[in-house]
């Protein structure tokens, strides 16, 4: 059939029915992430804000994997202290947490609450660290929403679901015989299945010490126990002839070597005790004493702990194993021969049920099981506990993932050890921090002399944050080229218990998917990018990289120590914007008989920039003085407390020697207002900072939706703002920018970066490939970085517009009746439009493929290039009425050859067609 020309660009074709089938062609995408996990989840969204087309497939329909299946009390490390690593999407994750919280009527009920090792809500940084299951799943849908982030449901076959092409993946294949292929892949799972399915090295269970020169990793058989002292290990108690209770084993090897167990896993299980909201937890179908016989003997031998219960908002907990007999199924995710990675899907869900019906048959019994009863009470253990009716409502109210705590570990080019965890070593290419103690729970349970006795659990504090390596996310060079991984990263056992909490994974999803969109841009592998635009590129969104873009010396009003506090000032959390719980006001009386002196212990001398905190009101004072004792004298000045609340406000900087020589004197004498004394910082300042520049996006398209973006990055001092000029040159017209570059930016107080992203505005008229370049500009207040001092952008015409700039001369693109995308030229019936879109003079070529029983399919050719254009298909039976064709939601793959697509569409038939004739169209628009 031939083109016909109409108001909008539409193509005819009469059914024509024929004999044809379908081939199976994957879909293409950028990014191809495996994982419905947190890391997974900000993964996606981190390629798909880099202007990447993403795919985030899942396993299951459940997204945010632990963090979103009961995990709510967020694993802190207690070292932390007032160094903020939490960056990026992570720490845009627990901000929308807090905004959640803070709209609730019941905020002052919770805004209190305890997290682990500091507060559940810093209202300092609005960051909220607690959270109910189902709040944490609104938050990732809407972050996933916000992005063009496609999302598909289905499990990786694991006999050959990896397809590769040399040392690069080229698509993964599900179960179902749906394929993905991707320039980029991110394996996000907990076990790691594309990364073994791409022939990438790892490792499954416990190193020997003498591996990576540790000391606590291997078998570790401590000391202590934490099974209730004189539990009985034989089926008869006290005699060993009766053989020993189930998941007993006989002994342990020594300690420090090596062995392939895996530390326990469990359901991070949400429990309440709101009868209004609850269903209390039935006995199983299946349940058997026998199973349960440890936990009886335990509680007949003196235990009553069984449960981890950390408080949730509305009266909910995140609910963890506590002690040797708990929720950890210890033992039962390994055995001879074989372990969690090694099965399948299918008995994966099997061992995760055995998993669940030991959490739920352990508190049935230790709730109402008749020996529980006769030991505690008629009332049993943990009465009144249940299941949220609110929470997992299609899962039978049980949370649907399970805590995989440790599966496989990938052996790249740099393995992190305990080593970086104490800071001994510490990675050069950092790409976000971790600081939680190097934690590994139970592998096994074993006869200890007639008693049991478990080994593995290990809990070693970290000293401070610590970076995690670039090179641990991604493969040994020569080995796989497009994959990172961002859970089962190069560590060895203990180093991953502590890097494996959910809030690094959050951010080791983001970097890894920046480093695949750098990847993409640069046209090379994953272990070729350049670092220093990675590291430049992660800064400008907020990730932090090391200790010194954390903090500086912080001295609170709060703290026992450093400060002096004279007069009567009363405690308040009223207005927010302050540092740590509180902050002090003078009530606005007693004026000159107040003051707070913060005294900070400075590590050694040099120059620091000191910066002061408080909250704004109208009622504060504008004159607030301010006394600063340094190295070189006294300094005094005056703030505003009407301006600046919320932020670290830069008093200088000056000079500081070591010790605690120096302070920071604030009082009320003389002032026109309410007095606010909050905190003090302290930054170490060496020398002026060095500024570059770089494009981690480095092209945008005329009237497209994704700008180029230009980043400003600076080393040394970030304390206060810093303007950084630029010069502009190039063919690009800047007035087509929007923003219009402006010749300076400022990277804001307490950041490295600032991101300048520059949109080209859609032209009357094709204008070509142009170039910006940006170079920077000298300034007393920096240096210039010896690389790195110019961007350039290249700013392109869609690509309907460079068809019609290749093809018609000045004045005939001036002319829309010749070259606009609905003209006909040379008046034979085919628009510009179709012509661009099909490739060829005479429009697409298309057909109707027919499989007697199956769907009619409309088939047609589209060139790549034309891929941005809108298209449907259209129905009619007299060529008059026309509506939109029903079209499977299950389209047929894209075949593509030479710069040419053949698509088929599953239009809303099934072969034959009842009687009568049927038209069909293809509907393509701008």
């Amino acid at each position: 059939m031939q083109p016909v020309s109409l108001p909008r660009s539409v193509f005819f074709l009469t059914l024509a029915l024929s004999t044809a089938f379908a081939s199976a062609h994957p879909e293409e995408f950028d990014v191809v992430v495996y994982g419905g996990t947190s890391g997974g989840v900000t993964a996606a969204v981190a390629g798909a804000k880099m202007g990447k087309k993403v795919a985030l497939v899942s396993p299951t329909t459940h997204l945010g994997g632990l963090t979103t299946s009961g995990l709510g009390w967020t694993d802190m490390g207690k070292n932390l202290g007032k160094n903020l690593i939490i960056g990026g999407l992570s720490r845009e994750f627990y901000h929308r947490v807090y905004l959640h919280y803070a709209a609730q009527p019941n905020w002052n009920s919770v805004k209190s609450m305890a997290g682990q090792h500091m507060a559940a809500f810093d209202q300092t940084n609005q960051l909220g660290y607690i959270f109910e299951p189902k709040v944490a799943t609104k938050i990732y849908d809407d972050m996933l929403a916000e992005t063009t982030v496609k999302i598909f449901t289905g499990l990786l076959d694991l006999t050959g679901g990896v397809t590769m092409n040399g040392r690069r993946i080229t698509s993964i294949k599900l179960e179902d015989g749906r394929a993905f292929r991707g320039k980029m892949f991110i394996d996000a799972s907990y076990e790691g299945d594309v990364m073994a399915g791409a022939g990438v090295g790892f490792h499954v269970g416990r190193e020997a010490n003498s591996v990576y020169g540790e000391t606590i990793n291997g078998v570790y058989n401590a000391a202590g126990n934490e099974v209730v002292a004189g539990l009985d290990s034989y089926k008869v108690k006290g005699n060993p002839a009766s053989g020993l209770l189930p998941g007993i084993r006989a002994g342990v090897a020594a300690n420090g070597t090596a062995d392939g167990n895996l530390q326990a896993y469990c359901y991070r299980m949400c429990l309440t005790n709101n009868a209004a909201n609850r269903v209390m937890i039935a006995k199983p179908a299946n349940y058997r004493d026998e199973d349960f016989e440890l936990v009886l003997r335990a509680v007949e031998t003196g235990q009553t702990q069984f449960l981890k219960m950390d408080a949730m908002p509305n009266g909910k907990t995140d609910s963890n194993n506590s002690g040797g007999i708990s929720l950890d199924y210890i033992g039962k995710n390994w055995g001879p021969g074989w372990d969690w990675t090694t099965l399948n899907h299918a008995e994966r869900a099997a061992l995760a049920e055995e998993h669940a019906y030991w959490q739920l048959g352990l508190i049935w019994t230790i709730q109402n099981h008749p020996r529980v009863l006769a030991k505690v009470g008629a009332k049993g253990l943990y009465s009144g506990w249940g299941l949220p009716l609110d929470e997992f409502t299609d899962t039978g109210n049980f949370p649907p993932q399970l805590y995989v705590r440790e599966a496989r570990r990938m052996v790249s080019d740099y393995v992190m050890t305990t080593k970086n965890c104490a800071g001994t070593v510490v990675a050069p290419d950092s790409v976000g921090m971790a600081a939680y103690t190097m934690d590994s729970h139970n592998t096994q349970l074993f006869n200890n002399n007639g008693t049991v006795k478990n080994e593995g659990g290990v809990g070693a504090a970290v000293p401070a944050p610590y970076p995690i390596s670039y090179r641990s996310l991604i493969p040994k060079t020569g080995q796989c080229e497009n994959l990172l991984v961002p859970w089962c990263l190069s560590t060895s056992h203990m180093a991953f218990g502590s890097a494996r909490m959910e809030p690094v994974f959050m951010t080791m999803g983001q970097s890894a998917a920046t480093a695949a969109a750098l990847a993409i841009n640069e046209g090379t592998s994953v272990q070729q990018v350049s670092y220093e635009k990675l590291a430049s590129a992660l800064r400008a969104d907020g990730q932090v990289l090391d200790l010194a873009a954390a903090s500086g010396t912080i001295v609170d009003t709060e703290d026992a120590t450093g400060v002096v506090i004279t007069g009567s000032w009363t405690a308040s959390s009223t207005t927010p914007g302050f540092n740590a719980t509180n902050y002090l006001h003078d009530g606005g009386e007693g004026r000159g008989q107040k003051s707070v002196r913060f005294t900070p212990v400075i590590p050694s001398s040099g120059n620091y920039r000191v910066s002061l905190r408080w909250n704004s009101n109208a009622n504060r004072a504008t004159n607030v003085p301010i006394t600063l004792t340094h190295g070189n004298g006294v300094a005094n000045s005056t703030v505003n407390q009407q301006a600046n609340g919320g932020v670290w406000f830069d008093i200088g900087v000056f000079s500081f020697n070591a010790g605690t020589g120096g302070n920071l004197l604030l009082s009320n004498t003389g002032v026109n207002g309410h007095v606010i004394a909050d905190a003090a910082m302290w930054t170490r300042v060496d020398q002026l900072p060095t500024v570059g520049i770089s494009t981690p996006v480095p092209s945008t398209i005329r009237g497209g939706t994704i700008p180029a973006a230009v980043i400003f990055t600076r080393e040394g001092d970030t304390a206060a703002p810093l303007q950084v000029f630029y010069e502009i040159s190039g063919n690009a017209d800047p007035s087509g920018l929007k923003p219009q570059p402006a010749g300076s930016v400022t990277i804001a107080a307490g950041r490295r970066e600032f991101k300048l992203p520059l949109a080209a505005i859609s032209p009357a008229l094709p204008q070509g490939e142009k170039t910006l370049v940006l170079r920077l500009s000298t300034r007393d207040s920096y240096l210039l970085a010896e690389e790195n001092r110019s961007a350039t952008i290249v700013v392109r015409d869609n690509p309907f517009d460079s068809w019609r700039l290749n093809r018609f001369n000045p004045t005939q693109l001036s002319t829309p009746s010749i070259s606009g995308p609905f003209a006909d030229p040379d008046g034979s019936g085919v628009v510009n439009l179709l012509r661009f879109f099909s490739g060829r003079e005479s429009g697409p070529r298309t057909s109707i493929i027919h499989t007697q029983g199956a769907p009619l399919y409309f088939q047609f050719e589209r060139q790549t290039a034309a891929a941005g254009l809108g298209y449907s298909v259209q129905e009619s039976e007299d060529l008059l009425h026309w509506s939109d064709t029903p079209v499977l939601p299950r389209h047929a793959p894209v075949e593509e050859h030479e710069g040419v697509q053949l698509i088929q569409l599953p239009v809303g038939y099934v072969a034959p067609l009842a009687e009568g004739r049927k038209f069909f169209r293809l509907n393509v628009v701008p």
